[in-house]
């Protein structure tokens, strides 16, 4: 299992993660968004402290589909704990940065950027 699909699986298989969440595994252009979003991008990947373990820098983009100050603060912010605390419950390897709020790419659409950094340790075949 990929350092994303370990990321992808903790918050697909968080129980109360709201159904208007969609999960992303690649992070993309957004045309039409009708539902809150959650994408799952890899920066950078450097070595581990340890031989055979690498550090993967990724970033979880939160986006809102609700562009009108107050409503769309609220569902975001929302969104923004919800994916939290799949992350923080998902793997212990998980290491939360800063959530930094922005508008996401050229839209007008409010979102989150979670830094995360994934430890992992190369998986050996028989």
């Amino acid at each position: 299992m990929t350092a994303r699909d370990e990321v992808v699986a903790a918050l697909a298989a968080l129980p109360d993660l709201p159904a208007g969440i969609r999960v992303m595994p690649y992070a993309r252009a957004l045309t039409n968004l009708s539902q809150t979003v959650a994408m799952v991008r890899v920066d950078r990947v450097e070595r581990g402290a340890v031989a055979g373990t690498r550090a993967y820098a990724m970033a979880v983009v939160v986006v809102s589909p609700k562009t009108e100050p107050g409503p769309a603060d609220d569902e975001l912010d929302g969104a923004l704990e919800d994916v939290l605390h799949a992350l923080e419950t998902g793997n212990a390897g998980f290491l939360i940065g800063t959530a930094t709020r922005a508008v996401f790419g050229d839209s007008v659409w409010p979102a989150y950027e979670i830094a995360l950094t994934v430890h992992t340790q190369k998986e050996t075949t028989p």
